[in-house]
């Protein structure tokens, strides 16, 4: 311990003076701001390969973790005149330790400062993104525990899994689905047996209340018990009065016409009825084709009430001018709903519950409470039983409100890695679980390096003339009203917003570079071949920005992925000089050759 702390001193006071790090005071840290006698900032996990030489004495430098080295204070992070002084009086004290001693060091005190400086931190920040203080080793050891994990138990190819769901389930499959689910056997030990959505084959696994432990293989010893008493006393919601008589139209009208008070709709009613129509609806997939007509108080699809303002942005879903307020019930009524609903989650299917915060989160109403209740809830071994849309919309859900729950997307990267879930994934799922992993500073390796494995094929087998995958590439569904849904194809500005989110990585995965020439060609292919409907203004310089950005984050040189793929004049030519010049300096420096 003493050498531990000499070495963190030593560290800090060379930093405070070199405004390049070197091998002897290399330093390692995640946070959003660590400060030990010098300030040092954390750039949400970008490599910097300019700042300084990689400590090749480290040991943990060469096991992947993301590396952050010390940098000259700046007018934004400028060091306290009484961290200086601390630091100069005891590094005359102590003496140099080794690099990677340093190393761990650093990472001990930092990870202390952290957790010091985030008491500080506003109430208000707290509740949005709760706490930041990120074990500086997590990366590094979720690297080793995926890698150790490949080894032991390698993933089956795809020629052994089950057949691909040629349908998304039959009916025959749902009805299975649903009563196994409505009460799952139980077995000693507490282990609990369900059925994985008809999506994925519908497979029969087994969950551990006590542990926590999913597995697919039944536990040993299997012995079945009595099936547990589900009475929770609970009363179900009905009610009298117009809030109960009026039909699902009739109420969404009235709200959106804005004639609550006129009709004399209780707020509180009203919440009962919605969670009562939810708890009631027994869900196939997260549609919209079927949740309109249970969702009163979400205005989709109806003429607006009043005229966008002069140069507003026309737009589904835009909170910034108003009208995702607009196609929403009052704040109220979202207020009321979520006192109901902390109560009663477990009469709530999973798929129904992603659809109601889904409505939380694009009127712009955040409950801190009832999201921790909602992630806890889906930990209990329910994650198997989404579709792919409800699962990569639950972790967005959390991400975009700002609320952070640890287990559950822990959990939900075992479930979107599984090779069987993997491949079920459309182009939409993809998007949304990258965002939400990335903007959300989740960084699980298992879960980018599943994703990185799982695009190719959706890129590689598609026609990008079509907007639609093909049945034999990916299953359509079917909504209860009898809709059938086929799976949309990526477009070019989709694999931009995910490049972006792996460039933010701490570190690479195995299948990144397979996955960007394979975007790369699918880029290539859909300038040709794609229709206009598919394209937006400048998706390709968009593209190549955020390749760019991907490859020097992660030192890959693409040089020759970009000219195989591209020509980069007619690109360039039609582009405004500074945004030209740009995207040349960016690409020259990831190995591309570009002409003046």
């Amino acid at each position: 311990l003493v050498q531990v702390r000499r070495a963190v001193v030593q560290l800090a006071q060379e930093s405070s003076h070199s405004p390049m790090a070197t091998p002897a005071n290399c330093a390692m840290g995640s946070g959003r701001r660590v400060a030990v006698g010098a300030s040092f900032a954390w750039h949400r996990g970008r490599w910097r390969a300019h700042a300084a030489a990689r400590c090749a004495s480290c040991e943990l430098h060469v096991l992947g973790p993301v590396t952050h080295h010390a940098r000259a204070p700046s007018s934004a992070n400028t060091r306290r005149p009484e961290d200086a002084a601390s630091g100069a009086k005891l590094a005359t004290q102590l003496r140099a330790a080794p690099p990677g001693v340093g190393c761990v060091a650093f990472a001990i005190l930092a990870g202390w400062r952290i957790r010091s400086r985030a008491a500080l931190l506003s109430v208000s920040r707290r509740e949005q993104r709760g706490s930041r203080a990120f074990s500086v080793t997590v990366w590094a050891r979720r690297m080793r525990t995926a890698a150790a994990t490949e080894e032991a138990t390698e993933e089956p190819a795809t020629d052994t899994l089950p057949p691909l769901s040629a349908d998304g389930g039959s009916q025959e499959e749902f009805e299975k689905y649903w009563a196994r689910n409505a009460a799952p056997q139980r077995y000693g030990g507490k282990w609990v047996e369900r059925l994985s959505h008809p999506q994925v084959n519908i497979e029969p696994y087994w969950y551990n209340e006590s542990s926590g432990e999913t597995r697919w293989t039944p536990p040993k010893p299997a012995r079945k018990v009595a099936t547990k008493n589900t009475d929770d006393a609970l009363q179900a919601l009905t009610g009298a009065g117009p809030e109960w008589e009026m039909t699902i139209m009739q109420l969404k009208k009235a709200l959106h016409d804005g004639r609550q008070e006129s009709l004399g709709l209780s707020t509180e009613q009203l919440a009962q009825r919605a969670v009562a129509e939810y708890e009631n609806f027994v869900p196939r997939v997260l549609s919209w084709h079927d949740y309109q007509y249970i969702t009163f108080w979400f205005f989709g699809g109806m003429k607006p009430s009043r005229k966008a303002t002069a140069g507003a942005r026309q737009s589904f879903f835009d909170q910034k001018n108003g009208a995702s307020n607009e196609l929403f019930a009052s704040r109220e009524f979202f207020l009321a709903a979520a006192e109901v609903l902390m109560s009663r989650l477990h009469r709530m299917h999973p798929i129904c519950l992603t659809y109601f915060i889904w409505t939380y989160t694009r009127a712009g109403v955040v409950v801190p409470e009832l999201m921790e209740k909602v992630g806890t809830y889906l930990c209990n071994g329910l994650l198997p039983t989404m579709d792919r849309c409800s699962l990569g919309t639950m972790v967005w859900n959390f991400t975009k409100q700002g609320v952070r729950h640890d287990r559950l997307f822990e959990d939900a990267t075992k479930e979107l890695s599984r090779p069987n879930r993997l491949r079920s994934l459309a182009a939409r799922n993809f998007q949304n679980v990258v965002i939400a992993y990335s903007r959300g500073d989740y960084w699980h390796p298992a879960l980018f390096d599943a994703m990185a494995r799982g695009i190719p094929r959706l890129l590689d087998l598609h026609d990008p003339k079509l907007t639609k995958n093909e049945r034999h590439l990916l299953f359509a569904y079917t909504c209860k009203d009898g809709s059938e849904v086929l799976a949309d194809s990526f477009r070019i500005s989709n694999l931009t917003v995910i490049l972006k989110g792996f460039a933010k990585m701490p570190s690479p995965v195995p299948s990144l570079e397979r996955m960007l020439a394979s975007m790369a060609d699918y880029v290539r292919r859909s300038q040709e071949r794609s229709p206009k409907m598919m394209r937006v203004e400048d998706d390709v310089p968009a593209f190549l920005n955020a390749l760019a950005w991907v490859a020097f984050s992660h030192n890959i040189d693409v040089g020759t992925i970009v000219h195989d793929c591209f020509s980069l004049g007619p690109i360039l030519q039609g582009m405004e000089e500074s945004r030209k010049r740009n995207l040349r300096r960016k690409l020259t420096n990831v190995g591309v050759s570009v002409e003046a």
